[in-house]
Order: structure tokens, then sequence, then C-alpha cells
């Protein structure tokens, strides 16, 4: 859950494919939980944008406030326009799309995303999604119920959210890998797509 999710989970994937002293730039950062755990490994710059200025102010506060000065020097929050990400070509060593996929609508919206990232990439950079399995049988990232988001529709999807958290959004749109694994290969400037299978724990 929350900040101990990403340093556990995110923090150590990062650090294998962050160069020492490289850039990495997390989209749809909102307020910054992973920034936290980006910021504490031995990257130059790290960059979050997001499209909500709210987001992005509670961040600042409640987040990179309280880090201390030298990492908060490496951290700096950019506003983005929903589909264009406002940065040079071959730019990031890292792109980390952490959580966002799922609230990106329509394939094309996916991809345009997507292909965003492919290109403020370095040559032999790295983007990272982390994104939630449409074939796991709870709707954990919504609701935390069984089976909901295989049988029932988006209104009543969004209906029982409200019901459980309190917060009225439009269901996540969730990608099975196989999905995924066709959204990469069909996404402008991506050149070649590798599948691999490997396990990873968190350290606890």
């Amino acid at each position: 859950e929350g900040d101990a999710f990403a340093a556990e989970e995110l923090a150590p994937v990062a650090r294998r494919f962050l160069p020492e002293g490289g850039r990495v730039l997390e989209v749809g950062c909102g307020y910054g939980r992973n920034l936290v755990a980006l910021a504490a490994l031995p990257a130059g710059t790290v960059v979050g944008s997001d499209v909500a200025f709210g987001e992005l102010a509670r961040a600042r506060s409640e987040r990179l406030a309280p880090l201390p000065p030298e990492c908060r020097a490496r951290v700096s929050l950019v506003r983005q326009e929903p589909l264009r990400l406002p940065f040079r070509d071959s730019c990031f060593d890292l792109v980390v799309l952490w959580q966002v996929l799922e609230h990106l609508f329509g394939e094309d919206t996916k991809r345009h995303t997507l292909s965003e990232c492919a290109r403020v990439l370095r040559p032999g950079g790295h983007l990272l999604i982390e994104t939630p399995n449409q074939w796991f049988p709870f709707d954990y990232h919504d609701n935390k119920l069984p089976l909901v988001h295989w049988v029932l529709p988006a209104r009543a999807r969004e209906w029982l959210t409200w019901k459980v958290r309190g917060m009225r959004y439009t269901p996540s749109e969730y990608l099975n890998l196989t999905q995924c694994e066709r959204l990469m290969r069909g996404t402008p400037g991506v050149a070649r797509a590798t599948k691999a299978t490997r396990v990873d724990f968190a350290d606890g």
C-alpha cells in the first residue's frame, strides 16, 4: 500500500535499469509517492510529470518537502498535456509508467502515451510499466472485490468503487499480458519487443 509499496516494489526494479547518475522520468506521478522511492536511487535527475496541477502541488508539499536537501534538489515537477510529454527526444535513461496505463482509456490513447514514452527515451533506455493484470480475479485497484471487473458493466463497477472507497471515477481499463504485448508491438517508436519471464520478490 502507498509509500511502502513504492519503496519495496518499484525501487529495486528501477535500480536495475537506471545507470548511476542517470535521468529518470515518471509519467503520471500524481501525489509523488514513487518520486520519493526514485529519489533514493543513485539518479542524477528525477522528473515527475502529471496533467493535474493539484497533484503536483500536493507532491511538492507533502512528499518532496520532507526529503533531505540533497535528494530534493534532484527532483523536478513538470505539468504536462494529456497526450504530450514536454521533453526533447532521447533525454531519459528510464521512464516509469506505474499504475497509469489502466487509467488511459482506449487503445489509441494508451498507444500514443507509450509512443511518447519511447520518444523521450535514449537509445538503449528502458520503459518500466506496472499495471494490474486483467486476469487477476480481484479488482484490487478499484474496489478490492472479486470478479466484478469480469462480470459487471462499468456503471456498476463505478458505483461499487464509490461505496467501497468513497471515490467516484471511471473504472480502470485493465490489460492482460497478451494485450499489453500487442500494444507494445504496435506502438510507434518501438522497434522490437522481447518477451521474457522473471520473478522478483521485495526485500521484505
